[in-house]
């Protein structure tokens, strides 16, 4: 396993482990975590991030392209379970 796909799975585990499980915002300290750790898990997804930019041709919409790639990896993260596959193959789909 590569070093960046350790550090995504690290960084994707402390945002679901600083979740509530009912749904609920939780404290400013998970919130902070979760923040910390999502900046965290959009640099490492940064490459794969600008290669799915490039490879559809949306050059020209970059920033309203990284956003959406954003919200996926937002969803991806709500979606994830750690027993099926890892994170990496889960955000690529």
């Amino acid at each position: 396993m590569s070093k960046s796909t350790e550090a995504l799975e690290v960084a994707v585990a402390e945002v679901i482990a600083n979740m509530n499980s009912d749904g609920s915002r939780g404290s400013a300290r998970q919130r902070a975590n979760i923040d910390r750790a999502f900046v965290r898990i959009l640099k490492i997804a940064a490459p794969r991030i600008r290669h799915f930019i490039r490879q559809y041709g949306l050059a020209a919409h970059y920033e309203d392209a990284e956003q959406v790639c954003a919200i996926a990896v937002h969803r991806a993260i709500e979606a994830y379970d750690p027993t099926k596959a890892k994170f990496t193959t889960f955000l690529n789909w």
